[in-house]
């Protein structure tokens, strides 16, 4: 698994580490011995939710949430009582991050969430409504 050095433009090959964290798991991304990231999940009924997910090194390395992320939706496929990836998105920066790897929002309010989204995506000067809120919880 690899990293990118945002100021060198260097990969960096990174290795995974799954420790037991309360009732869930984490999941490490280290290079070398250096953690850079971390995400904390656990099984909730036919779902993996992601508790907690945290790019300690954001302004060195880019990669590394989606490599937590990635590692997830593998674990999440190869798993047969698993349906699919969730989590509760508290960040509207952090929404689009999650979109472009696949969540989708899902409850109430989906529908304009992820229209907005969409609309978004195609055309980033595209005007926030006032009544819409792109936080909440997501699957992939």
């Amino acid at each position: 698994m690899q990293i990118t050095n945002r100021r060198t433009q260097e990969s960096l090959e990174c290795t995974l580490d799954t420790k037991p964290q309360g009732s869930g798991s984490k999941l490490s991304l280290l290079a070398g011995i250096k953690e850079v990231g971390h995400v904390v999940y656990g099984e909730q009924g036919s779902d993996l939710r992601i508790r907690w997910i945290e790019n300690s090194m954001k302004s060195t390395y880019k990669g590394v949430g989606s490599a937590l992320i990635d590692s997830l939706k593998n674990q999440c496929q190869q798993n047969p009582r698993l349906t699919s990836l969730s989590l509760c998105c508290m960040d509207e920066d952090s929404a689009v991050f999650f979109y472009n790897k696949g969540f989708r929002f899902d409850g109430e309010g989906a529908s304009s969430k992820n229209t907005l989204m969409d609309n978004l995506q195609q055309n980033p000067n595209f005007p926030m409504p006032d009544d819409v809120f792109l936080m909440g919880e997501m699957k992939a």
